[in-house]
């Protein structure tokens, strides 16, 4: 896992990040 950049133009990065924080709407969201 790399080094997440703020603010971070990757909706990857930032949906990886809320899924860790959010696993629930991570999965719902995808």
């Amino acid at each position: 896992m790399h080094q997440p950049s703020w603010p971070s133009s990757e909706p990857g990065e930032v949906r990886l990040i809320a899924g860790a924080a959010d696993p629930a709407r991570s999965w719902t969201v995808a």
